[in-house]
């Protein structure tokens, strides 16, 4: 039997400095990830070490909403060379660091024809002060809670919508981690799943998988998964424990 784990990123394996400051740690950190020059993201010196020995032992593929260039700025993940990486929530599959052809036909295929009239709908919502078109799903920073209607209206037109903060999301139904992260167990043969996420954009993903947890600071109204003991870098290092135990016991 062969183990996977498929991960989130973003407060799930890694922190910014914003989010160390509300959900504050003694652990020892390592930078992850620059930005512009500067410091943006952290992991503990022991989720580094745990995620080290899934990558040598294991299938260990990171999931992201994160763009491929977007996702290529992490050098602490990179640096493990992932054989497989999934990025823009599913729409790229990455091998070796270059995209699976087979999978962007697959997802090209497709396209969603209603997508222009879905990104037009997303920049006249009030309060949306900028809005971004990443290809294949759509995002906008906002000051307000999107109206109620508007999951209708995304649903009418094949879309989920998903709000974290202050981002709004608008994703293709067809387009979600869980059928990038089969597609991958599938190509390297790996018969158990374990995923780790932190948001709503996370749930097909953990729905999917054998085994799966939510980080608890990612809870936010999402009560039908297990959920980590702890929150933050704890968590981590909590979630990589217990994938640990999973990989030990199919090896």
């Amino acid at each position: 039997m062969s183990f996977l784990l498929a991960s989130d990123l973003d407060r799930t394996l890694l922190y910014s400095k914003r989010f160390l400051t509300e959900y504050p740690t003694t652990a020892p950190l390592t930078l992850v990830e620059n930005y512009k020059g500067e410091p943006l993201s952290y992991m503990s010196d022991q989720a580094l070490t745990q995620l080290a020995w899934l990558n040598d032992h294991a299938h260990f593929v990171p999931v992201t909403t994160r763009t491929t260039v977007q996702y290529n700025r992490i050098f602490g993940i990179t640096a493990l060379q992932p054989r497989y990486a999934i990025t823009t929530n599913g729409a790229e599959v990455l091998y070796k660091g270059e995209p699976d052809v087979r999978w962007a036909q697959h997802i090209a295929a497709q396209a969603n024809p209603h997508y222009a009239q879905m990104y037009r709908y997303m920049t006249q919502l009030d309060g949306v002060e900028r809005h971004y078109d990443v290809q294949h799903f759509m995002y906008a920073i906002t000051t307000k809670p999107a109206p109620v209607e508007a999951v209708d209206v995304a649903r009418e037109l094949g879309f989920t919508m998903s709000q974290q903060g202050r981002k709004l999301y608008f994703v293709p139904s067809y387009l979600t981690k869980w059928q990038a992260t089969a597609y991958v167990a599938e190509q390297c043969g790996a018969n158990f799943i374990y995923a780790a996420g932190d948001s709503r954009l996370d749930v097909p993903l953990l729905e999917g998988a054998h085994a799966a947890v939510l980080m608890r600071h990612g809870t936010d109204g999402i009560d039908h998964l297990p959920t980590t003991t702890a929150s933050g870098i704890a968590a981590t290092e909590e979630m990589l424990a217990t994938a640990i135990a999973h990989a030990k016991s199919v090896l």
